[in-house]
């Protein structure tokens, strides 16, 4: 389990003043990525002979919008406030084979972003803060990795 709580985030501004970024999306800076006031990760494993499985939570709290309205086709957008935090959950699967052609090989599947999280969209290019979050909705995945003489 990890959480943090920043109490300052600042930088020094062209004019010579400082500015506080913590908790902003800094989007005009060009100095300083939006920064949330709370992050947090818990990560949970769990392991029996040859298996193992976790689960990993990860979030980040809302951050206070200050960026540009791109509409270049005049169809109203308008910047929200702020830029809804954010909690992603990921499962994962595995299981080790070994002893099959003196090799070893793990099967391995998950879920990455369980509830579908989405991104706050922006009238931004792109749609949304990248430096925050990621376009990708719910995904599934399975490999298998093999280690010749394991």
């Amino acid at each position: 389990l990890s959480l943090t709580g920043y109490l300052n985030y600042e930088y020094e501004g062209l004019t010579g003043g400082l500015i506080d970024a913590l908790g902003v999306q800094n989007d005009q800076s060009g100095i300083a990525p939006p920064l949330p006031e709370y992050k947090a990760n818990v990560r949970l494993n769990w392991f029996r002979g040859n298996q193992s499985a976790s689960i990993s939570a990860n979030y980040w709290s809302d951050v206070d919008t200050d960026g540009r309205t791109v509409d270049r086709y005049s169809q109203g957008w308008v910047m929200p406030d702020k830029i809804d935090g954010e909690l992603r959950i990921n499962l994962q699967y595995a299981h080790v084979l070994n002893g099959y052609f003196n090799s070893e090989f793990t099967l391995a599947a998950g879920v990455t972003n369980l509830t579908n999280e989405k991104p706050t969209l922006l009238p931004v290019m792109g749609g949304f803060e990248s430096r925050l979050s990621t376009p990708w909705h719910r995904q599934f995945w399975v490999s298998i990795d093999w280690t010749p003489g394991g």
